[in-house]
């Protein structure tokens, strides 16, 4: 039986939709992108799914609605009619007395407006205790209902130019029915033993990253610039054997630490290894690599042009140098040399009088490895590199690059 839902994406949304569908196509199901929206993906299932366990593995999607209305005849044409919606006919259990919301999501005051007035007539008609809440991501889905609404148009249209558009304008009314539980990433940022502001990738990050590592399970992956360890702890819980490489050994003590940490809180079977090294030198066998590496010093305030400039002429050095070690190593132990992959975050500058300060285009050509076609691999309009939301009072900006 198939089965449409809606996913909701958080802040970094393009790196969201990669991360969905890298998880959808590492675990074969078997799918269909209906809708790619500025800020969610409608995608159509050909069975049902187990939502509550594909959320607890996605970090960039903040809900999972489960579509039970497509009302038919509703156009952008049309749209100055109601909604011919029968509740009545509708799948849905409606206890005496509940909390629920409706929202847009694409900021559709009239679409929300029709389709509560739908609602409010219907429980009244049945004499149902609801009360509207103002809609928010940090409310808790459970006893609550949140309704999330849809309307497909030409620029949200996964098709727009076969004759699947014929449709568009459809409206679409889900069920919010998964969530993510932010309590996780709350006590791994806050609980771990051992925490460096200046040397720490969030985990939800992280956990998008490795998600996004296209490299089987079971294979070992690398972290170069391995810090607290945030990458290994992910890359452990998502199923691999992890190496972490980092110059500073009050770094690698650290990231044992958290290791022992993290393996008494949540358990992971793979094996580990730390190891104090220059990552330009240092000899490994791995099969991916997953990093975010020292990005320059640390800046008070936007560099001027002349700073930008010499800063990342001396990243590109010291990038230079690692990744000729890097391909080495990666290819010496791949069964699939052709195809090892690296995801990383790389950084540029913005200047104090606005200019970008890029690495070159000369760098990113002599590079032993070339980022991934996004488009031809993943079925995304996307470019690579992704922008990535730097984080609040960050003076380097950052994006996500993803090699083979």
């Amino acid at each position: 039986m198939s089965s449409k839902y809606i996913f909701v994406l958080g802040r970094d949304q393009n790196l969201a939709k990669l991360e969905i569908v890298s998880i959808l196509k590492q675990a074969e199901f078997d799918y269909e992108i209906e809708i790619d929206g500025a800020n969610y993906l409608v995608i159509t299932f050909k069975d049902k799914l187990n939502v509550n366990a594909l959320m607890q593995r996605l970090a960039g999607t903040v809900r999972i609605a489960e579509v039970f209305s497509e009302p038919e005849g509703v156009t952008l044409q049309n749209f100055d009619v109601d909604l011919d919606i029968d509740i009545d006919k509708l799948d849905i259990y409606f206890p005496n007395k509940f909390n629920y919301t409706v929202h847009s999501l694409d900021d559709d005051a009239k679409l929300e407006s029709e389709v509560y007035q739908l609602f409010k007539a219907h429980f009244k008609k049945y004499k149902i205790k609801a009360i509207k809440k103002s809609f928010s991501f940090s409310r808790k889905i459970g006893e609550d209902f949140e309704f999330l609404l849809v309307r497909e148009n030409d620029s949200n249209n996964a098709d727009a130019n076969t004759s699947a558009n014929a449709n568009a304008g459809k409206i679409l009314l889900a069920r919010s029915v998964a969530a993510p539980d932010p309590n996780i990433y709350m006590e791994k940022d806050n609980d771990r033993p051992a925490r460096k502001f200046t040397h720490g990738t969030s985990f939800r990050l992280a956990q998008m990253m490795v998600n996004i590592l296209d490299v089987p399970l079971g294979k070992t992956v690398i972290d170069p610039f391995c810090g607290t360890g945030t990458f290994i702890i992910e890359g452990l819980l998502k199923g691999y054997n992890m190496i972490g490489i980092d110059i500073e050994q009050p770094l690698i003590e650290a990231s044992k630490q958290n290791l022992n940490w993290a393996k008494k809180r949540f358990g992971f079977e793979g094996k580990y290894e730390l190891i104090q090294a220059d990552s330009t030198e240092v000899k490994f066998n791995a099969d991916g690599c997953v990093f975010e590496p020292y990005m320059g010093e640390f800046l008070k305030k936007l560099p001027n042009f002349e700073k930008a400039k010499k800063d990342i002429e001396k990243l590109e050095k010291f990038y230079a140098k690692f990744f000729r070690n890097l391909t080495k190593n990666l290819n010496s132990a791949s069964e699939y040399k052709n195809n090892a992959r690296i995801v990383c975050i790389l950084p540029y500058y913005r200047t104090n009088d606005n200019r970008l300060v890029h690495l070159s285009d000369r760098f990113f050509t002599q590079l032993p490895f070339k980022h991934v076609d996004l488009e031809k691999e993943f079925g995304l309009n996307l470019l690579n590199p992704i922008e990535y939301f730097t984080p609040s009072g960050s003076m380097i900006s950052r994006q996500l690059h993803i090699f083979e």
